[in-house]
């Protein structure tokens, strides 16, 4: 007899720094999701891909900074082979996907389905899907053709791989839209079976929740509708008319499509449902849409000692410790000496235009002083996109500042046990994204959790929170230079007259408002309350 599950599927996750299957806050999500799954006995699946180089390795060049490499992670060494493979029909070429297992309980997650493409039987279009998250860089051979096909074994291959596997899968939960293929793939399945459009519409709808995590385009693709035709085994006279109705014309829109073709949909924070109705809508047949904003998993994020501290001076004892850990950390990565009683700041993350990691930077007579007369540390981290120039050159312009400036650290390499070492060492974690455009930041909540203050613009689930609870500043202005102009030197004032000052002056007011926001983060924004929400809203349809 199958087993009826909800199918998760997404394309990246990140359970451990063993799998680099993960570039930023959407995998974090995943893991998180996966781990409230298997600790609520929740009758879930996860589906992504087996991605053989990973994001990409982010190394560091003493002279020219950042550096790009695609290496092998030998990720299949952490996965059980389930000895079953699918097949994907890719430009008239059937493509077998090896279907890999992170078995449930493993990095205490529900069970997670890697399908692997990099195999002999495949030519070198099916082989390269499973190569490099997001199909990789314009050195690697990241075009329009490859992306599709890469979206195609992961929302094909989820629905195939799971029938395969013996599931009876009640829902697919779309973990953003380079899942799209899973609903056109079971429309297909419909029609090839006798369904009128309109009735093989309504049954997919009903087995359809689709999840957005950002607005902007990155996150959103657009496929050529003629070569979406050309990839799949659609037929072109049914076809180019039906994707016409569900994402467009010349463009394919995968985010109007998951919407039209879902029975509901949801933003992941009360902000971002705002931004997502004004940015879709009258998407035409769309589901409607809900709010659930993200969490993260504590029993992953968070040091024991955080969790037991109930006092602001256990917190300040917790700090201690682990902020010595990171001076250690980061005299072994960088030449740089942190201090203990220095302010020590974190800005880490997905190097973006939108989250702005230059913003502190805008007035380097201001930084430099501060730098210099050591009123506080700084340490960035993150990678951009490798075939961002505009954001590498970013990068590597605060790599070349802190080879100047004593007190700044940068840090290639972005891994989840850096991310926690961060967290958990850092007085103040500091983030910058340009409102409205930061859907839910999940790097707060993990640090938060771990006895660090937040500083941030009003966006995402930050809205959300009591204001006396974060260091708020900024605001949000049309016109992009003019937003900038005003954030930047209300960063600079909050530092100088609000932060610094609590921080040397009123140690009890800093740890009693660490301790707020550790009590908000812990209670509310986890991914227990986030599991039960989608199951509460999205899944008891």
């Amino acid at each position: 007899m199958s087993q009826k599950v909800i199918a998760y599927i997404t394309p990246e996750v990140t359970l451990d720094s063993d799998l680099q299957f993960y570039s930023g806050g959407l995998g974090e999500v995943a893991g998180s999701m996966g781990r409230s799954a298997y600790s609520l006995e929740k009758n879930m699946v996860g589906v992504s891909l087996c991605y053989g180089q990973g994001y990409y390795e982010q190394g560091l060049h003493k002279d020219s900074g950042m550096t790009i490499e695609y290496k092998d992670y030998q990720a299949k060494k952490k996965l059980r082979n389930t000895g079953k493979q699918c097949q994907i029909t890719i430009k008239g070429q059937a493509v077998c996907a090896d279907i890999w297992e992170n078995p449930a309980g493993q990095y205490a997650s529900m069970p997670f389905f890697f399908l692997d493409t990099d195999i002999d039987a495949n030519n070198n279009l099916g082989r390269i899907n499973t190569q490099q998250l997001y199909g990789g860089s314009e050195m690697t051979g990241r075009n329009m053709e490859r992306m599709i096909a890469q979206a195609m074994v992961l929302g094909i291959g989820a629905v195939e791989a799971l029938r395969v596997l013996g599931y009876d899968t009640e829902t697919y939960h779309l973990n953003e839209s380079h899942a799209v293929f899973a609903p056109l793939h079971l429309l297909h399945l419909e029609l090839t079976s006798g369904k009128s459009i309109a009735d093989a519409i309504e049954h997919v709808r009903k087995k359809i929740v689709f999840t957005n995590h950002t607005p902007i385009t990155a996150g959103n693709p657009r496929y050529s509708v003629s070569m979406i035709l050309d990839l799949t085994c659609f037929n072109e006279i049914i076809w180019r008319d039906l994707l016409k109705q569900l994402g467009g014309d010349i463009w394919f829109d995968a985010t109007v499509a998951c919407l039209r073709l879902a029975r509901g949909a949801n933003a992941v924070s009360q902000k971002h449902l705002q931004t997502c109705t004004e940015l879709w809508p009258n998407t035409l047949g769309s589901a409607p849409w809900h709010a659930v904003t993200n969490g993260v998993t504590t029993t992953y994020w968070q040091y024991p000692e955080f969790a037991e501290a109930q006092t602001w001076e256990r917190i300040a004892q917790a700090k201690v410790l682990y902020k010595r850990y990171l001076i250690y950390y980061l005299l072994g990565r960088t030449d740089k000496r942190f201090r203990e009683d220095v302010l020590t700041i974190a800005w880490f993350r997905r190097f973006a235009e939108y989250k702005r990691p230059n913003l502190i930077f805008r007035d380097f007579e201001w930084i430099a002083n501060h730098l210099t007369s050591g009123h506080f540390q700084l340490i960035m981290g993150g990678k951009p996109h490798p075939d961002d120039k505009g954001m590498i050159a970013v990068w590597n312009e605060i790599y070349s500042l802190s080879k100047k400036l004593p007190n700044l650290a940068i840090l290639a390499g972005y891994d989840p046990i850096m991310s926690k070492v961060m967290k958990a060492g850092v007085d103040l974690w500091f983030s910058s994204p340009r409102v409205p455009i930061e859907a839910c930041s999940t790097s707060g909540m993990s640090a938060a959790m771990n006895g660090a203050n937040l500083m941030s613009t009003s966006d995402g689930w930050i809205c959300e929170v009591n204001p006396d609870e974060v260091f708020l500043y900024g605001t949000h202005i049309p016109v992009m230079y003019e937003q900038d102009v005003f954030d930047a030197s209300e960063l600079r004032s909050s530092l100088d007259n609000v932060v610094m000052p609590m921080y040397y002056n009123r140690k009890n007011e800093w740890y009693d408002k660490v301790l707020r926001i550790k009590r908000t983060v812990e209670t509310h924004y986890n991914s227990d309350r986030m599991l039960s929400e989608y199951c509460d809203r999205m899944y008891a349809f």
